[in-house]
């Protein structure tokens, strides 16, 4: 609770040329209370323009300095993934040694497409 209300975005959607976003406030006394506030907003496209549920894999190409780095990363990347998944993620890896150091080559398939985008977010 942040002092006696608690905010969250619930949902923001594009009508009229403008972006609503509808807020809702729970009071101490589990009232609920809902406000639209409205954003100008230009080159706004319809959100399934750009999250279309197709592309869930995430390729993961790296180089590391050895190939107990590269395994790290790989390990740090499943953890990732097994955090952001709903359904088992499938992950085909491979950590290539050369002269200059390793490369790792990962590919993460999820189950849909907000599971691929949780896990690119959380590895940033």
């Amino acid at each position: 609770m942040i002092g006696a209300f608690e905010s969250a975005l619930i949902i923001a959607r594009f009508h009229a040329k403008q972006w609503i976003f509808i807020t809702m406030e729970y009071e101490m006394s589990d009232s609920l209370k809902c406000k639209a506030d409205e954003v100008q907003a230009c080159c706004c496209v319809e959100i399934g323009t750009i999250i279309d549920g197709k592309d869930c894999t995430v390729d993961v190409d790296y180089h590391y300095d050895n190939k107990g780095l590269a395994q790290k990363a790989l390990d740090y990347f499943t953890e990732k993934a097994r955090a952001a998944e709903s359904e088992p993620c499938r992950i085909k890896s491979e950590i290539i040694e050369s002269a200059h150091g390793a490369q790792l080559k990962a590919q993460f398939t999820f189950s849909c497409q907000a599971e691929a985008m949780i896990f690119q977010l959380s590895t940033r």
